[in-house]
């Protein structure tokens, strides 16, 4: 059985797109969490190779995520990405900060 809820967002995908689009203005700290755990435990997402399939752990909770969001200012920020400091450690609390997102691509580019 299918509850009434499920039926509604099914048949409403325009205000169902709209709902998560502000919750994710909103909560913009979870979603970044939920990519990242994404990343790390769905192995049929397209970067796990890079991060779950390389050992890499998710071991932020949400005060986590939400604790570096303020710690870094990440609200006066434009295009905000989660960074590892060490490349090949865990999304922990010591080793992740928040930063521009043109400043984490030139990590990557230092890499290759």
């Amino acid at each position: 059985m299918i509850c009434n809820a499920t039926n509604y967002h099914k048949n409403n995908p325009e205000k169902e797109k709209n709902r998560k689009k502000i919750w994710r203005a909103n909560n913009h700290w979870a979603y970044i969490l939920y990519s990242a755990r994404q990343r790390c435990n769905n192995s049929n997402v397209v970067n796990y190779k890079y991060y779950g399939g390389r050992g890499i752990k998710c071991l932020l909770t949400r005060d986590n995520i939400k604790y570096l969001w303020f710690r870094d200012n990440v609200y006066s920020m434009d295009r905000p990405c989660l960074h590892r400091k060490n490349n090949n450690g865990s999304y922990t609390l010591e080793n992740c900060e928040f930063i521009e997102f043109y400043e984490h691509q030139k990590y990557h580019k230092k890499e290759k």
